[in-house]
């Protein structure tokens, strides 16, 4: 092989260089869109990943709000029955401690009884008999004399029973308490 001059092989190694050069560019340019291409790939599938993940999500959530929604009146109707039912609990109490501590108050129940009979149809008053005495002297103070007042130990405090020549006005507290719940229930 023949010498060549030094500026022929420097002008070839420069040439060389050049074309390693510029294809380490296009190598390192190769890379970089492989890099940008594989991230805007993965970053786009994983972005489907997600919006389709979000989809489930979502939709499970929908389905529970749409659950939750339906439960909602029957949970309400839950509440306002057992609100009703803690409130007459409540009332039992304090109408039984008043009958205990006021035994006049049996008066006011005297008086709504006595309000919704005849007192000509009025026969007897079945009541506690710790109210025998009471009730006895409240009717005569009426002038309702010809009605025979029954002790009956089976009745709570407060509870009467209005007999009468058409048949048995109950009164006990219990009743009315029930109808009370019972047209309650009805607006509820």
């Amino acid at each position: 092989m023949p010498d060549r001059p030094p500026e022929v092989v420097e002008e070839r190694r420069n040439a060389v260089q050049s074309e390693i050069d510029r294809l380490q560019q296009e190598l390192d340019d190769a890379r970089l869109e492989g890099y940008r291409s594989g991230f805007a790939d993965g970053k786009s599938a994983t972005e489907n990943a997600l919006r389709q993940e979000l989809e489930v999500v979502a939709g499970r959530l929908a389905q529970s709000i749409s659950l939750l929604a339906e439960m909602k009146p029957r949970i309400r109707r839950e509440a306002e029955k057992e609100l009703l039912e803690l409130c007459f609990a409540v009332a039992r109490r304090v109408v039984h401690r008043e009958l205990t501590l006021d035994p006049d108050c049996v008066m006011g129940l005297l008086q709504a009884g006595l309000a919704k009979v005849s007192r000509t149809d009025l026969q007897a008053v079945h009541l506690h008999p710790q109210f025998v005495g009471r009730v006895t002297a409240e009717l005569e103070s009426l002038g309702v004399t010809n009605v025979e007042v029954v002790p009956d130990n089976t009745l709570a405090l407060g509870d009467m029973l209005y007999q009468t020549s058409r048949g048995t006005l109950d009164a006990k507290l219990e009743t009315h308490f029930s109808e009370i719940v019972y047209g309650l229930a009805d607006h509820i």
